[in-house]
């Protein structure tokens, strides 16, 4: 599912992790660091991983 989205940043993560959103509740800082938060953020936006790459095909002479 959220290899799907494409409009999540680090800012909107780190949002939502702090102010909650529909059914999902707020962490505060006593539960969930800065830094927590932040690997979180880093790691929920980071590129998607490039196509392994296709393997030539043998052309027939």
């Amino acid at each position: 599912m959220l290899e799907a989205r494409t409009n999540l940043t680090p800012q909107s993560v780190r949002f939502f992790i702090r102010n909650g959103a529909s059914i999902m509740p707020f962490f505060r800082k006593t539960e969930v660091s800065d830094a927590d938060v932040d690997a979180i953020a880093a790691y929920l936006t980071r590129p998607k991983p490039a196509a392994p790459p296709v393997a030539p095909q043998a052309v027939r002479p």
